[in-house]
């Protein structure tokens, strides 16, 4: 009889993250805040955030990162036409990412704070940590980026969710306010990239 060490599942997959093998995204589940009819999941992954910080930026582009100002840090966000930072407060553990497509960007009773923002896609985008990302594939357009999050569910200390909804006038809005997100009105709609 052969028999075969194993990790559990969810210790598994961080350890082929940590040796560079991507794994497969969970299967569907059901989106508990939505229609599922009218909700489209596209990358579902956990990560460890760090600087604070959760990366959106197209292929193509440089991600190295945003110059945040006091400014920024009370928005909960720094913007840039070819990149976008996302803040996350100081927490313990890991965080999981959600990205999705709906057909209007609605913030949920949970969320903890929430925030809006434009997103022009042209090519894929690279989704994650300043350290891990992951390549998600949206169909091109111009979206409003709503960025929420709300606590843990299997162990994470947030569920991030990028709820991204086509529209052909995307706006700034601060949303709802918690965490680090202090700011009542967006204070900065741009950034200076690093380097």
């Amino acid at each position: 009889m052969h028999s075969c060490w194993r990790l559990p599942s969810k210790r598994r997959s961080h350890f082929l993250s940590d040796i560079g093998i991507r794994t497969p995204m969970p299967p569907h589940r059901p989106l508990p805040h939505t229609d599922q009819d009218t909700a489209t999941m596209l990358a579902d992954f956990v990560v460890s955030i760090d600087h604070g910080q959760v990366v959106v930026h197209g292929e193509g582009e440089p991600g190295a990162g945003l110059l945040w100002t006091d400014e920024h840090v009370a928005q909960g966000f720094a913007w840039s036409e070819k990149l976008l930072t996302l803040g996350v407060p100081d927490h313990d553990g890991e965080c999981r990412i959600q990205v999705e497509l709906v057909p209007e960007a609605t913030v949920s009773a949970q969320a903890l704070w929430a925030v809006q923002m434009p997103l022009e896609v042209t090519q894929p985008l690279h989704v994650g940590a300043l350290f891990e990302r992951h390549r998600v594939v949206v169909p091109n357009g111009r979206y409003a980026l709503l960025y929420q999050a709300l606590p843990g569910t299997q162990g994470e200390a947030y569920v991030l969710r990028l709820s991204l909804a086509a529209t052909p006038q995307p706006a700034f809005r601060i949303l709802r306010t918690g965490g680090d997100v202090t700011a009542d009105a967006v204070l900065r709609r741009d950034a200076q990239l690093l380097g």
